[in-house]
């Protein structure tokens, strides 16, 4: 009866973490399609782990031990939330993001280059680049919001399921 019991809080803690992840999902849709923000790569890459708690989530109902789909939905949610402020330091210009997010056309760049290569630079600067913010809430981005929430949720998680 014990272990009953200490199974089903295991799988309403998952099944919260794939809430928190599916929100923070539908917030992020919500603001391509319904807002019209066009994502850049770095915000796309914060997606992909918030789709694996998801995935950990439906998973609890199969026949695999919860206590390992909560450290992989953890593990997911501290990447999402360490690349969500990475990219938040790539807006504040802390950080220097990836080129193929970050890349355009500097003075000094057009200096020290040749109006060819200039011009190649210039077509291969993506339309939406990572280091502009395109949405704030209190002074902070989609991004930042998205790396507090995250690891927020991977900590509290920690902690509930060292109490369970």
């Amino acid at each position: 009866m014990v272990l009953r019991k200490q199974e089903q809080k295991l799988h309403r803690l998952l099944l919260g973490l794939a809430l928190l992840s599916c929100g923070m999902l539908g917030a992020a849709f919500w603001f391509e399609y319904v807002e019209g923000l066009a994502p850049c790569k770095m915000c796309i890459w914060q997606r992909w782990p918030h789709a694996v708690v998801m995935f950990a989530g439906l998973l609890s109902f199969t026949a695999l031990r919860p206590s390992m789909l909560i450290g992989a939905a953890i593990v997911a949610l501290m990447a999402t939330g360490g690349i969500g402020l990475y990219h938040a330091g790539v807006e504040a210009g802390l950080f220097a993001g990836p080129d193929s997010c970050t890349a355009g056309l500097s003075p000094a760049t057009l200096s020290e280059t040749s109006l060819s290569e200039g011009l190649d630079a210039l077509l291969n600067t993506p339309l939406v680049r990572c280091d502009e913010v395109v949405w704030s809430l209190f002074g902070l981005s989609m991004a930042a919001w998205n790396g507090l929430i995250s690891l927020g949720g991977a900590g509290l998680a920690f902690m509930l399921y060292r109490r369970i």
